[in-house]
């Protein structure tokens, strides 16, 4: 049983609560949002410890993973934390809005990056390969 910790109770954290619910051989095991009610809305639906300390998540030996789902600006710092303390990352996309911070982030968590994983679910939809597909055969003019 793998046991995640949630951090943002927010539209794209509850989409992500969803899903671990629905798996087996996972558990929604805490969630963290710096508000409280979000917080506690979700961990009570799905049965998982809440709380606004976002520590508490990144710190507890007994999370195996992390998702990342708060605001992006906030998302370089978490991910980093996350990671160091031994975990693994789903993090939503963007890491960062600005790709040097994105570098950054990257070149301090080293030989760690392999365990985080960005959330960019259209990465393999079939019309967005399609596009992408059309644009490198010269079917669509230059994109802005």
């Amino acid at each position: 049983m793998v046991r995640l910790g949630l951090i943002g109770c927010g539209r794209i954290g509850r989409v992500h609560a969803d899903s671990v619910d629905v798996h087996p051989r996972a558990q929604l095991a805490r969630v963290y949002d710096p508000f409280e009610t979000a917080a506690r809305e979700v961990g009570e639906q799905f049965g998982a410890e809440w709380g606004t300390d976002v520590d508490a998540v990144i710190s507890d030996p007994s999370i195996d993973a992390v998702i990342v789902a708060s605001p992006t600006p906030t998302h370089v710092d978490l991910l980093t934390r996350a990671v160091q303390a031994g975990k693994a990352v789903l993090c939503e996309k963007p890491i960062d809005l600005d790709i040097a911070r994105v570098d950054a982030c990257r070149a301090e968590i080293g030989a760690l990056a392999d365990r985080v994983m960005v959330g960019f679910n259209r990465r393999f939809d079939p019309s967005f390969r399609d596009i992408r597909a059309r644009v490198q055969a010269g079917e669509v003019g230059p994109l802005e």
